[in-house]
């Protein structure tokens, strides 16, 4: 129980500390943004509950809420995948 509880706090703190901060923040709302991110957060973590093997929670928690934080809009945008990884490689770095 107390091992199950440290790691959900540990998932909080990853999760506020992604959505308080950028590339994050300057994700523009509309059908690729904030929200999308967080239901895909949310079936990406029901996803992972359903696997027997162990998972890597904090790179699901990162690439569900980054994935599209590259987009330059909500329509084509073949670079965006691109973009998004290179947003979130230097988020993870700072």
């Amino acid at each position: 129980m107390f091992k199950q509880q440290i790691t959900m706090n540990k998932k909080l703190h990853t999760i506020d500390t992604i959505m308080s901060n950028s590339p994050f923040t300057e994700i523009p709302y509309g059908i690729h943004g904030r929200g999308h991110a967080n239901r895909v957060l949310l079936f990406s973590n029901l996803l992972a509950n359903l696997v027997e093997e162990k998972v890597d929670t904090q790179a699901i928690i990162i690439a569900a809420l980054l994935h599209d934080c590259g987009r330059q809009n909500n329509g084509s945008d073949p670079y965006h995948g691109t973009n998004s990884a290179k947003k979130a490689l230097e988020f993870i770095k700072k």
